[in-house]
């Protein structure tokens, strides 16, 4: 009889083995498809592609909000309560004003990579509660990435926030570890992260929140940081309270496509608490406007991207629509801290302004220099298609944007 029962067991344990090697196999297909195809999507994977990570020692996968609070966030995503469409705030000082157009360096992103650049050459403050859904990830607040909310308990940001790598190169080749520490806040609520010497920032404005938990989309790393992955999706310790200061921005449905319903004239809106043109570190939310490239042969560092899940922006120049000018008709290009950061565009068309609503469809990855040698240079950078990511960002967090055209 013992026999026969130890027989049981070992058959029970020899099933549960094979099991697991099968199911091992199975994700091991998946990643070994993403290593060989340019045309692999997310779209059925239920999550599979995220790796997860607790500062709480709890499961690590972030929660979900419940479908009555996605219809609710769906209808409320998006509008901006305070100072929509004002003007950037400038400094007073002409000398502080025209402190900048020198000093060029090769742009790094914050964990010294190259080619990982902020908004450089943006003039001015973007005015409280103009960008609701913006945040700065970082601590004693310095930050060194941007992101933006999502829901009452989610930030949208680059995998690559979340990593410093011992070889620091474009391709993040070689040894890794989580760079997400007890003292890692996110800052929401406001665009002052501290006083500034222009005295745009007269005192700090933003609150902050700790980390739960983080997930981050892992193919990012086993295809060189190349493949239109630098996805990552952070869990906040308390829900945001929305407010006039504080919103979610929507998410584009999972078949939006820029070639199809957006005008290749169409502004698109990038935010960032990157460093300026002069490698200083940004006190506070600076934002600049951006038109996607005519072809692919524009985007920086092209070879190491696919172009489904890749949007390749261009900064606007003297040729192009007045509105997309910046600041004394200067391009701006992003730098080192604005990774993660949104490119939004409005996602309705209104006639009254308070009825204009944004969603973000890019995720700031990559870029060439912040300043070029020639200021009237066009500024690339490649950010991750938001899109692409869209039906596992619902799996995930449970924000799920209608499956329905847009009517830009």
């Amino acid at each position: 009889m013992k026999i026969k029962y130890i027989f049981i067991i070992v058959l029970l344990i020899v099933n549960s083995f094979i099991e697991v090697v099968t199911k091992s196999v199975a994700i091991r297909s998946v990643i070994d498809k993403t290593s060989e195809s340019d045309n692999w999507g997310p779209p059925e994977t239920g999550g599979i592609n995220y790796f997860h990570i607790s500062s709480t020692n709890e499961f690590g996968v972030v929660r979900k909000i419940t479908p009555v609070e996605n219809d609710k966030l769906q209808k409320s995503c998006g509008y901006v309560k305070k100072n929509h469409l004002e003007e950037d705030e400038i400094p007073e000082d002409e000398n502080i004003k025209m402190l900048s157009k020198r000093n060029i360096f090769n742009g790094t992103d914050f964990e010294g990579r190259g080619g990982f650049n902020a908004i450089a050459y943006a003039k001015g403050k973007v005015p409280e509660g103009a960008v609701p859904w913006a945040v700065g990830i970082g601590m004693k607040n310095s930050v060194s990435c941007t992101g933006s909310i999502i829901s009452p308990y989610h930030v949208l940001t680059a995998a690559h926030c979340l990593f410093k790598y011992k070889v620091a190169t474009v391709r993040c080749i070689g040894e890794k570890r989580i760079n997400l520490f007890s003292d890692t806040r996110v800052y929401y609520g406001g665009t002052c992260l501290k006083k500034s010497v222009d005295n745009l920032c007269k005192k700090t404005t933003v609150k902050e929140k700790r980390i739960r938990r983080a997930s981050y989309n892992y193919v990012y790393n086993i295809n060189n940081c190349g493949y239109g992955s630098d996805v990552a999706i952070i869990e906040v310790e308390s829900p945001f309270e929305f407010d006039e200061l504080t919103q979610p921005i929507c998410l584009p449905s999972p078949i939006f496509d820029v070639t199809v319903e957006m005008d290749p004239k169409e502004i698109i809106h990038s935010i960032g608490f990157g460093k300026t043109e002069l490698n200083m570190t940004s006190v506070y939310l600076r934002r600049g406007k951006n038109l996607i490239c005519k072809n692919t042969t524009d985007s920086y560092n092209s070879r190491y991207v696919f172009s489904n899940a890749i949007l390749c922006m261009r900064s606007c120049n003297i040729n192009d629509n007045l509105d997309c000018l910046g600041y004394d008709n200067m391009r701006t290009g992003i730098c080192k801290g604005d990774s993660g950061g949104p490119d939004y565009i409005r996602m309705n068309n209104v006639t009254n302004p308070t009825d204009q609503r944004y969603m973000i469809i890019g995720i700031h990855s990559s870029g060439s220099e912040c300043t070029p040698k020639e200021l009237k240079e066009k500024v690339y950078h490649n950010s991750v298609k938001v899109s692409h990511h869209v039906k596992e960002i619902c799996w995930l967090t449970g924000v799920c944007p209608q499956n329905k055209k847009t009517n830009l």
